[in-house]
């Protein structure tokens, strides 16, 4: 149960992250991606890439898990389904920091030529 109430606060911060705009907020500046370096425009472009590609496995992380979570009524193999959703939170961070990496290129390449 434990390990489910992690998951379904890591997929929602997971979710989050990618929105976050570091000069904004202060407060969740430690959440934020760092894709480096570029100006506001392709930042938030990079943003924009990243919660898209994030928003749906950080959505179906949470969506694995409560679902585990309610058919097991809390049993031993509920711990499965949460650390399928944990897998899920991974693959959505490492997801969206390449994709908000990939959409800074591509602004990068777009204002060179």
């Amino acid at each position: 149960m434990l390990i489910g109430i992690v998951t379904l606060i890591a997929s929602v911060l997971a979710a989050v992250a990618p929105r976050i705009d570091v000069d904004v907020s202060s407060r969740l500046a430690w959440l934020a991606h760092d894709f480096g370096p570029g100006d506001s425009q392709s930042q938030a472009a990079a943003r924009s890439a990243a919660f898209t590609v994030a928003l749906p496995l950080a959505a179906l992380s949470a969506l694995v898990t409560v679902a585990g979570l309610v058919m097991s009524g809390g049993a031993s193999w509920s711990g499965v389904t949460s650390l399928a959703g944990l897998l899920l939170v991974g693959i959505a961070l490492l997801a969206g920091a390449s994709a908000g990496r990939r959409a800074l290129r591509r602004e990068r390449g777009r204002t060179r030529q």
